[in-house]
Protein backbone atom coordinates (compact mmCIF):
# COMPACT_ATOMS: atom_id res chain seq x y z
CA UNK A 1 0.00 0.00 0.00
CA UNK A 2 3.11 2.12 -0.02
CA UNK A 3 2.43 3.30 -3.40
CA UNK A 4 -0.83 3.98 -2.89
CA UNK A 5 0.37 6.27 -0.08
CA UNK A 6 2.91 7.78 -2.60
CA UNK A 7 0.05 8.88 -5.00
CA UNK A 8 -2.35 10.15 -2.40
CA UNK A 9 -0.01 12.32 -1.09
CA UNK A 10 1.20 13.34 -4.37
CA UNK A 11 -2.49 14.38 -5.31
CA UNK A 12 -3.27 16.08 -2.04
CA UNK A 13 0.24 18.42 -2.93
CA UNK A 14 -0.61 18.68 -6.44
CA UNK A 15 -4.52 19.45 -5.96
CA UNK A 16 -4.78 20.81 -2.91
CA UNK A 17 -3.78 24.22 -3.30
CA UNK A 18 -6.30 24.80 -5.97
CA UNK A 19 -8.56 22.84 -4.64
CA UNK A 20 -8.96 25.75 -1.60
CA UNK A 21 -8.54 28.47 -3.83
CA UNK A 22 -11.88 26.93 -6.04
CA UNK A 23 -13.55 26.60 -2.84
CA UNK A 24 -12.56 29.79 -1.52
CA UNK A 25 -14.09 31.18 -4.52
CA UNK A 26 -16.91 29.04 -4.47
CA UNK A 27 -17.43 29.65 -0.43
CA UNK A 28 -18.09 33.82 -1.21
CA UNK A 29 -21.34 34.03 -2.74
CA UNK A 30 -22.70 31.11 0.00
CA UNK A 31 -21.31 33.22 3.08
CA UNK A 32 -23.46 36.41 1.25
CA UNK A 33 -26.41 34.05 0.62
CA UNK A 34 -25.95 33.34 4.90
CA UNK A 35 -25.32 37.44 5.60
CA UNK A 36 -27.99 38.56 3.15
CA UNK A 37 -30.51 36.20 4.90
CA UNK A 38 -29.56 37.05 8.57
CA UNK A 39 -30.56 40.54 7.89
CA UNK A 40 -34.01 39.90 5.96
CA UNK A 41 -36.72 41.19 7.74
CA UNK A 42 -39.13 39.02 5.26
CA UNK A 43 -37.96 35.86 6.59
CA UNK A 44 -37.46 36.34 9.95
CA UNK A 45 -35.23 33.10 9.95
CA UNK A 46 -33.37 32.04 12.71
CA UNK A 47 -29.39 31.71 11.94
CA UNK A 48 -30.07 27.46 12.52
CA UNK A 49 -33.28 27.25 10.07
CA UNK A 50 -30.99 29.61 7.17
CA UNK A 51 -28.06 27.46 7.88
CA UNK A 52 -29.59 24.16 7.60
CA UNK A 53 -32.81 24.41 4.99
CA UNK A 54 -30.60 27.24 2.90
CA UNK A 55 -27.24 26.82 3.13
CA UNK A 56 -27.35 22.87 3.26
CA UNK A 57 -28.83 22.68 -0.44
CA UNK A 58 -26.77 25.01 -2.09
CA UNK A 59 -23.14 23.01 -0.63
CA UNK A 60 -24.84 20.01 -1.96
CA UNK A 61 -26.52 21.11 -5.26
CA UNK A 62 -24.41 23.83 -5.86
CA UNK A 63 -20.53 23.75 -4.78
CA UNK A 64 -20.35 19.58 -4.23
CA UNK A 65 -21.02 18.93 -7.94
CA UNK A 66 -18.94 21.33 -9.21
CA UNK A 67 -16.39 21.09 -7.20
CA UNK A 68 -15.94 17.58 -7.83
CA UNK A 69 -15.71 18.38 -12.08
CA UNK A 70 -12.93 21.23 -10.89
CA UNK A 71 -10.68 18.73 -8.86
CA UNK A 72 -11.58 14.70 -9.78
CA UNK A 73 -11.63 15.50 -14.00
CA UNK A 74 -8.28 17.03 -14.19
CA UNK A 75 -6.98 14.10 -12.07
CA UNK A 76 -8.06 11.58 -15.34
CA UNK A 77 -7.57 14.00 -17.71
CA UNK A 78 -4.66 15.54 -17.36
CA UNK A 79 -2.39 12.39 -16.69
CA UNK A 80 -2.96 10.80 -20.48
CA UNK A 81 -2.33 14.63 -21.71
CA UNK A 82 0.81 14.74 -20.57
CA UNK A 83 1.85 11.52 -20.43
CA UNK A 84 2.06 10.68 -16.68
CA UNK A 85 -0.32 7.88 -17.06
CA UNK A 86 2.01 6.22 -19.22
CA UNK A 87 4.55 6.22 -16.84
CA UNK A 88 2.37 5.04 -14.31
CA UNK A 89 0.50 2.40 -16.25
CA UNK A 90 3.63 0.39 -17.65
CA UNK A 91 5.72 0.46 -14.58
CA UNK A 92 4.49 -2.85 -12.16
CA UNK A 93 2.19 -1.28 -10.48
CA UNK A 94 -1.96 -3.24 -10.27
CA UNK A 95 -4.03 -0.55 -11.97
CA UNK A 96 -6.21 -0.92 -8.15
CA UNK A 97 -3.47 1.22 -6.58
CA UNK A 98 -3.13 3.95 -9.00
CA UNK A 99 -7.50 4.24 -8.68
CA UNK A 100 -7.23 4.65 -5.14
CA UNK A 101 -4.22 6.61 -4.96
CA UNK A 102 -5.76 9.08 -7.22
CA UNK A 103 -9.66 8.81 -5.88
CA UNK A 104 -8.16 9.12 -1.84
CA UNK A 105 -5.70 12.02 -3.14
CA UNK A 106 -8.65 13.90 -5.31
CA UNK A 107 -11.46 13.12 -1.97
CA UNK A 108 -8.62 14.69 0.40
CA UNK A 109 -8.00 17.95 -1.83
CA UNK A 110 -11.75 18.19 -1.93
CA UNK A 111 -12.52 18.21 1.84
CA UNK A 112 -10.51 21.27 2.70
CA UNK A 113 -12.71 23.54 0.01
CA UNK A 114 -15.69 21.51 1.33
CA UNK A 115 -15.12 22.48 4.82
CA UNK A 116 -14.46 25.81 4.32
CA UNK A 117 -18.27 25.82 2.54
CA UNK A 118 -19.60 24.49 6.08
CA UNK A 119 -17.76 26.89 7.64
CA UNK A 120 -18.01 30.15 6.23
CA UNK A 121 -21.66 31.22 6.25
CA UNK A 122 -21.41 29.39 10.02
CA UNK A 123 -19.38 31.98 10.98
CA UNK A 124 -21.76 34.79 9.68
CA UNK A 125 -24.19 33.25 11.64
CA UNK A 126 -22.91 32.37 14.95
CA UNK A 127 -23.14 36.08 16.54
CA UNK A 128 -26.66 36.25 15.53
CA UNK A 129 -27.85 32.95 17.45
CA UNK A 130 -27.90 32.63 20.94
CA UNK A 131 -28.16 28.92 20.79
CA UNK A 132 -24.74 28.56 19.22
CA UNK A 133 -24.47 24.68 20.15
CA UNK A 134 -27.28 23.82 18.26
CA UNK A 135 -25.90 25.61 15.03
CA UNK A 136 -22.70 23.98 15.97
CA UNK A 137 -23.59 20.87 15.33
CA UNK A 138 -25.64 21.21 12.31
CA UNK A 139 -22.04 22.54 10.76
CA UNK A 140 -20.83 19.16 11.93
CA UNK A 141 -24.46 17.55 10.23
CA UNK A 142 -23.47 19.77 6.45
CA UNK A 143 -20.09 19.32 6.74
CA UNK A 144 -20.10 15.17 7.21
CA UNK A 145 -22.66 14.91 4.57
CA UNK A 146 -20.93 17.09 2.15
CA UNK A 147 -17.73 14.81 2.91
CA UNK A 148 -20.24 11.73 2.81
CA UNK A 149 -21.50 12.95 -1.01
CA UNK A 150 -17.84 13.60 -2.20
CA UNK A 151 -17.07 9.86 -2.32
CA UNK A 152 -19.33 8.87 -4.87
CA UNK A 153 -19.48 11.78 -7.21
CA UNK A 154 -15.68 11.77 -7.01
CA UNK A 155 -15.77 7.83 -7.35
CA UNK A 156 -18.03 8.46 -10.52
CA UNK A 157 -15.95 11.23 -12.18
CA UNK A 158 -13.00 9.29 -12.09
CA UNK A 159 -14.90 6.36 -13.48
CA UNK A 160 -15.94 8.39 -16.57
CA UNK A 161 -12.42 9.62 -16.64
CA UNK A 162 -11.06 6.27 -16.75
CA UNK A 163 -13.22 4.64 -19.26
CA UNK A 164 -13.79 7.64 -21.98
CA UNK A 165 -11.61 9.32 -23.89
CA UNK A 166 -13.76 12.81 -23.55
CA UNK A 167 -15.63 12.51 -20.49
CA UNK A 168 -16.52 16.18 -19.85
CA UNK A 169 -19.65 16.10 -21.19
CA UNK A 170 -20.72 13.17 -19.57
CA UNK A 171 -19.25 14.45 -16.17
CA UNK A 172 -21.74 17.62 -16.39
CA UNK A 173 -24.97 14.96 -17.43
CA UNK A 174 -23.98 12.30 -14.60
CA UNK A 175 -22.65 14.20 -12.04
CA UNK A 176 -24.60 17.84 -12.58
CA UNK A 177 -28.15 16.61 -14.73
CA UNK A 178 -28.48 12.88 -12.89
CA UNK A 179 -26.85 13.90 -9.84
CA UNK A 180 -27.56 17.23 -7.90
CA UNK A 181 -30.44 18.13 -10.54
CA UNK A 182 -32.76 15.05 -10.88
CA UNK A 183 -31.71 14.11 -7.33
CA UNK A 184 -33.27 17.18 -6.05
CA UNK A 185 -36.59 17.51 -8.15
CA UNK A 186 -39.56 14.99 -7.92
CA UNK A 187 -39.49 12.52 -10.79
CA UNK A 188 -38.30 8.78 -11.62
CA UNK A 189 -34.44 9.17 -11.53
CA UNK A 190 -34.91 10.86 -8.19
CA UNK A 191 -34.39 7.51 -6.24
CA UNK A 192 -31.70 6.67 -8.11
CA UNK A 193 -29.51 9.60 -7.78
CA UNK A 194 -26.94 9.91 -4.46
CA UNK A 195 -28.36 13.44 -4.06
CA UNK A 196 -31.54 12.14 -2.57
CA UNK A 197 -29.85 9.93 0.53
CA UNK A 198 -27.81 13.01 0.81
CA UNK A 199 -30.97 14.95 1.22
CA UNK A 200 -32.62 12.85 3.93
CA UNK A 201 -29.33 12.94 5.98
CA UNK A 202 -29.05 16.80 5.41
CA UNK A 203 -32.91 16.18 6.94
CA UNK A 204 -31.62 14.33 9.83
CA UNK A 205 -28.51 15.96 10.64
CA UNK A 206 -29.32 19.37 10.53
CA UNK A 207 -32.95 19.41 11.44
CA UNK A 208 -34.26 20.70 7.89
CA UNK A 209 -38.22 20.09 7.95
CA UNK A 210 -39.35 18.04 4.81
CA UNK A 211 -42.00 20.40 3.44
CA UNK A 212 -42.23 22.87 1.03
CA UNK A 213 -42.46 26.42 1.85
CA UNK A 214 -40.77 28.15 -0.42
CA UNK A 215 -37.17 29.88 -0.74
CA UNK A 216 -36.13 30.85 2.45
CA UNK A 217 -37.88 28.34 4.14
CA UNK A 218 -36.51 25.24 2.54
CA UNK A 219 -34.72 25.02 -0.53
CA UNK A 220 -35.32 22.01 -1.70
CA UNK A 221 -38.08 19.82 -3.03
CA UNK A 222 -39.98 17.96 -0.33
CA UNK A 223 -39.58 14.22 -0.53
CA UNK A 224 -42.26 12.04 0.37
CA UNK A 225 -41.07 9.01 1.23
CA UNK A 226 -37.59 10.00 2.51
CA UNK A 227 -35.08 7.20 3.61
CA UNK A 228 -33.77 6.33 6.50
CA UNK A 229 -30.03 6.68 8.03
CA UNK A 230 -29.04 3.29 7.29
CA UNK A 231 -30.65 3.18 3.45
CA UNK A 232 -29.58 6.43 3.15
CA UNK A 233 -25.41 5.25 4.03
CA UNK A 234 -25.64 2.25 2.16
CA UNK A 235 -26.56 3.69 -0.84
CA UNK A 236 -24.19 6.77 -0.87
CA UNK A 237 -20.90 4.23 0.42
CA UNK A 238 -22.02 1.09 -1.57
CA UNK A 239 -22.42 3.45 -4.87
CA UNK A 240 -19.33 4.53 -4.03
CA UNK A 241 -17.75 1.30 -4.27
CA UNK A 242 -19.11 0.11 -7.62
CA UNK A 243 -18.13 3.39 -9.30
CA UNK A 244 -14.74 2.74 -7.88
CA UNK A 245 -14.74 -0.93 -9.36
CA UNK A 246 -15.97 -0.32 -12.88
CA UNK A 247 -13.13 2.70 -12.46
CA UNK A 248 -10.56 -0.11 -11.91
CA UNK A 249 -11.97 -1.86 -14.82
CA UNK A 250 -12.02 0.97 -16.69
CA UNK A 251 -8.16 1.79 -15.91
CA UNK A 252 -7.49 -2.08 -17.18
CA UNK A 253 -8.81 -1.51 -20.67
CA UNK A 254 -6.97 2.07 -21.23
CA UNK A 255 -4.20 1.96 -23.64
CA UNK A 256 -1.47 3.86 -22.60
CA UNK A 257 0.02 5.02 -26.33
Amino acid sequence: MNEVGALWRFILRRKGLSATLNGLFLALPIALVAWRASLSQDTQLEAGEIYGALIGPIILSGMLPFLTLLVMLPLTVEPFERGTATYLLSRPLPRWKVVLGFYLGGISAMAIPLAIGALAPAAILWPSTPDTLSLTKKVLGLTSVALLGALPYGALTLLLGTAIRKPLLWSLALVVGWGSVAGSITGPLRATSPHRYLHSLLRKWCDVPNTWEGLGKTFSIPDLTPPGTILSLTVILGSSAVFLFFAWKGIQRRDII
